[in-house]
């Protein structure tokens, strides 16, 4: 009985994580390449790297945010709840792909295309993690760790 029980809950979280890696990896996708490109582009008209990053990435926050709380994470969680969270999350981001860069360019002699284009990824990884658990959790999620019940409604 509970073990079946505990298996189903288990199956269903897990596909509810995977559904929502999906749908943040095809938003992510989209806003890598919108960033990729934009980073390019400011770079090619002679701005420094890390000011080309520093301002691609707050424009790609403020769309992302959007995209991520009524797709990917299809969160219900009201605005005056995720916003901030969402903010700091993505501050901690921002802080990351801006200190990456500017070690692994200035420290260490490697092309700045190459490494932007490795720290998306990392920071995207991380973004992914801190956004499901953090900002956009399921209501089941939020109800277990506040109760620490595994069903809503107990």
């Amino acid at each position: 009985g509970q073990e079946m029980a505990l298996s189903g809950a288990l199956g269903k979280r897990s596909s509810a994580v995977a559904s929502s890696l999906i749908r943040y990896s095809l938003t992510g996708a989209g806003m890598t390449v919108t960033i990729y490109l934009a980073y390019l582009g400011i770079t090619a008209l002679n701005v420094t790297p890390v000011w080309a990053i520093a301002m691609v990435y707050p424009l790609a926050v403020l769309a992302s945010y959007f995209l991520n709380k009524s797709w990917a994470f299809r969160s219900s969680r009201p605005h005056v709840e995720s916003v901030w969270r969402f903010i700091l999350t993505h501050s901690v981001g921002y802080l990351l792909n801006i200190s990456l860069l500017a070690v692994f360019t200035t420290v260490f002699p490697w092309s700045h295309q190459v490494v932007e284009a490795i720290v998306l990824v990392v920071v995207g990884g991380f973004l992914f993690f801190a956004l499901r658990l953090f900002v956009f959790p399921r209501e089941e999620e939020r109800a277990r760790r506040l109760w620490g019940r595994a069903r809503v409604g107990d």
